[in-house]
């Protein structure tokens, strides 16, 4: 019996931490205004409640959309299309939640202005701001406008830090390769020192390569899982990546391979798209 209360104690103390992490997120509900397109600032809002839910200090609402529903039917808003911090802050407290994130989007000389306040509903303070313009002509600047804005705003790392914490210099590519073996044996060879870009690092290095008027070599292979079953005769090899075609265009992709063991050769299933593995040098 003393055995199993040690156990359960040792149990509850692996739980609690985890418990307690969740908990302590902080709920937060989203409102996006000023002089943007409607579509427009549903992606702005759909992109700030992503990055919020992505964060580990934050919670986006559930109820966002009843609260963005409440705050509509304000009297000030019928009038202006707007509502104040301090309808906000009342609003806030109605739907539990501790802080109201406000986008507010202004354009001015062909370019989008975004900027960004979190206000605590309980003390109807501004905790915390943050800012980004430039010309938006598509749905990548829009998206790129946004995460700037949110990833200041939450404390993440924004793109211009990116821009100026890691040189192009230390980026290496190898390949190319056209059989599943090639990606298999490029991917166990990395230098020391380096990895595999992530999906999210080949976006940001997309964006870096822009900027300094590098060019990007596509197919670029990321996210990759390799495993192997051997068997008597042979040995199955399992590939899962992710494949970005282009900028824009990127999908989970899946291979096999079979090495004879017998005859010493390996037997391709043909289903593999040319490609590059891009490397960052670790910091």
């Amino acid at each position: 019996m003393k055995r199993y209360f040690i156990f359960m104690a040792i149990i509850l103390g692996m739980i609690a931490p985890s418990v307690s992490a969740q908990t302590a997120k902080q709920k937060i509900a989203v409102y996006v205004t000023g002089e943007a397109e409607s579509g427009q600032k549903k992606v702005i809002g759909a992109k700030m409640v992503s990055s919020i839910t992505r964060s580990d200090n934050y919670a986006a609402v559930e109820r966002t959309a009843d609260f963005l529903s409440a705050l509509t039917q304000e009297q000030d808003y019928q009038m202006s299309g707007a509502v104040s911090d301090n309808q906000i802050v009342k609003l806030g407290q109605q739907f539990g939640v501790q802080y109201v994130l406000v986008a507010d989007i202004s354009e001015v000389y062909e370019s989008m202005f975004i900027s960004a306040r979190m206000i605590n509903v309980q003390t109807g303070q501004i905790t915390g701001a943050s800012e980004a313009s430039g010309e938006v002509n598509s749905m990548d600047g829009l998206i790129e406008l946004s995460d700037t804005v949110i990833s200041e705003l939450l404390g993440g790392i924004t793109y211009g830090e990116y821009k100026a914490n890691n040189k192009i210099e230390d980026i290496k590519v190898i390949g190319p390769f056209d059989t599943e073996f090639g990606l298999y044996n490029h991917y166990q060879k990395i230098p020391e020192g380096y990895h595999v870009a992530s999906k999210e690092e080949i976006e940001l290095l997309i964006k870096t390569y822009k900027q300094a008027k590098k060019h990007v070599t596509f197919p670029i292979y990321t996210d990759i899982v390799c495993r192997a079953n051997d068997y008597s005769s042979f040995t199955a090899y399992y590939i899962d990546a992710i494949l970005f075609n282009n900028a824009d265009d990127y999908s989970e992709k899946s291979f096999s391979f079979d090495y004879d063991k017998d005859d010493r050769e390996y037997e391709y299933n043909g289903s593999i798209t040319y490609g590059y593995l891009y490397l960052i040098k670790n910091k």
